[in-house]
């Protein structure tokens, strides 16, 4: 529950943030790359979640998921909150 919360949190989160910030001659290409990255790396991700599991057990891989989300998560509501209207921290 708490990785999908996270996760859910970071894809929203991540996609306002560029659309927001981003100049819209580039944000095409900047959500293009957000894209390819959120959902093209998970097939990597998959590989490892998949190896920690066999190695160390399901409930180790989905603790060691969650607290990598948790963790982004934290960083991002930190970072978020210094950004003013303009995208620009203080």
């Amino acid at each position: 529950m708490i990785c999908g919360a996270c996760l859910s949190m970071h894809w929203s989160g991540g996609n306002s943030l560029i659309q927001q910030c981003a100049e819209p001659g580039k944000r095409g290409r900047l959500m293009g790359a957000y894209s390819t990255f959120t959902l093209g790396l998970a097939h990597f991700t998959a590989l490892i979640a998949g190896w920690t599991a066999e190695h160390f057990g399901v409930g180790s891989a989905l603790m060691f998921a969650s607290a990598g989300m948790f963790v982004g998560a934290c960083i991002y509501l930190f970072k978020s909150r210094k950004l003013d209207d303009t995208c620009e921290g203080d």
